[in-house]
Parts: C-alpha cells; structure tokens; sequence
C-alpha cells in the first residue's frame, strides 16, 4: 500500500518540477527621445528583419512603443551557432563545430527626429567570434515603414565594423 502511495505522487512530483507552460521573459524597456509629435507618430506595433552586407545572416525585428509611453520594448532574432566562451579569430571559429541557437539582441535606446530614427541595442556576444558587440542602426520613414542600416563592432575594438540592412513596418 505504501510503495502504490509514493507511486501515484510521481507523477505530481515531475509536473511541479517541469513546471507549465513558460512564459518568455519580458523585454527591458528602452528610452526613447523625441518630441511628443514624434513620439505619437511612432507609436504601435512594428515588425521586420534585418541582412547582414558580409554574410547570410538575417533575422527578425519586433519593436512596440505604447501611445504616452516615452520607452519602448523591441528585440532583433536570429539563429546562429552558440557563441564561443571568448574571443577567437574567425578562421578557428569557422573550424569549430558548435550548436545553432537563437541569439536575442534587445534595444537599448532609441531616438527619433523628424521620422528620422537612431538607436542602439544591448551588448550582444557575437556567435561567430564569441567577443562582445556594439550594435546600433540609422533609418528613416518611408510612410509605415522604417527603412535603414545598421553597424556593429567589436566592444573593446573599434575596428572591422559590420553593417548591413534593416526594415520594418506598422503592423497595428
């Protein structure tokens, strides 16, 4: 009877280990600067991706700014081999057998002038070289679209900037 009892709470003892469904965790809010015109036109939901000039890398883009809010929340994905524990040149990164992840780039501050939009994102841990990148993009409107380019280095370089192309539009 005893040994039937612990039995039957095995599977309540997995369930509340495992947990149910997980929620993602919620974005860090970005400041965003502009005038309160500026601000009610970039209002709303907006979604795109990105392609990098040097590679085919490419990815998605989701930013959201609330109408009144002054910070926003958006992130940048894209699917990449798990970044290297540290920095490595590109040829013994492009020889090592790693597994592809998802890497999430979140924003970090945005401006917009005159539907002219600037900004920059969070430190990021390139997944070919494994260093820290610094990350940040220029666009301007193209009715309910946002069209530009963006560039990254290394964090503790300034040199071997990357650049590629970016869009995104007004979903809602």
């Amino acid at each position: 009877m005893r040994v039937r009892w612990r039995l039957s709470l095995l599977p309540v003892l997995a369930a509340a280990c495992v947990g149910g469904p997980s929620r993602p965790a919620p974005l860090p809010p970005a400041p965003v600067e502009g005038s309160a015109r500026d601000l009610r036109w970039l209002a709303g939901d907006w979604a795109g991706e990105f392609v990098s000039s040097r590679d085919d890398r490419r990815g998605s883009i989701a930013f959201s700014l609330r109408g009144g809010r002054d910070s926003a929340q958006g992130q940048v994905v894209f699917t990449g081999p798990t970044p290297p524990p540290g920095c490595t040149d590109p040829v013994s990164a492009a020889a090592a057998s790693r597994a592809e992840g998802e890497i999430v780039l979140t924003f970090a501050g945005v401006t917009i002038t005159d539907r002219s939009i600037a900004g920059w994102m969070h430190p990021y841990r390139d997944p070919e070289l494994g260093c820290l990148m610094d990350a940040w993009f220029e666009g301007e409107a193209m009715g309910d679209t946002l069209v530009g380019m963006y560039f990254s280095h290394p964090a503790d370089v300034a040199s071997s900037v990357r650049l590629g192309t970016w869009w995104v539009a007004r979903w809602r």
